[in-house]
């Protein structure tokens, strides 16, 4: 039977990814975006645990939201 510290733990982390996802609407990106933080900036002396930790608060407490760039128009064909 898991210890009421770890449910404390998810219920911590839980509040974390819903607060991420304010700022990151896009829960693909969200995902994409924590998967590829974790391996660049996990310390090897720190538990992995702490560093998704990390990065879900820095998300979700960013100033400005993670906006999608517009999309990439082609540029306008002169008709002779």
């Amino acid at each position: 039977m898991p210890s009421l510290e770890s449910f404390k733990v998810s219920s911590v982390r839980s509040d974390l990814v819903f607060a991420a996802h304010r700022k990151v609407e896009n829960r693909f990106l969200l995902c994409r975006l924590t998967s590829i933080s974790v391996p660049r900036l996990h310390r090897a002396t720190a538990p992995i645990a702490s560093t998704l930790n990390q990065i879900l608060q820095y998300l979700g407490s960013g100033e400005s939201s993670v906006q999608p760039h517009p999309p990439a128009t082609a540029p306008a064909l002169e008709h002779n």
